[in-house]
């Protein structure tokens, strides 16, 4: 498994376990961050990555520091 494809697959799988813990829903996780019901569900599918002020936003609705989210690693 290439480094890539590993890192995103360990970041959807944050994502959706963070929202899990916070019993959210992914359309709660959307509007609370105000972006789109399919960003936020291309995100969980690892097909794209946020910008910075969208990853802030999403780690302030999951509580979350953005770098738990999205790892330098």
């Amino acid at each position: 498994m290439s480094w890539k494809s590993e890192r995103n697959g360990r970041i959807p799988t944050r994502l959706k376990m963070r929202r899990k813990q916070k019993n959210l829903s992914r359309e709660e996780v959307a509007a609370k961050a105000g972006i789109s019901l399919s960003g936020y569900l291309d995100l969980e599918a690892g097909r794209w990555y946020p910008r910075l002020d969208t990853a802030y936003r999403l780690a302030r609705v999951l509580a979350a520091a953005v770098d738990e989210l999205w790892p330098d690693d």
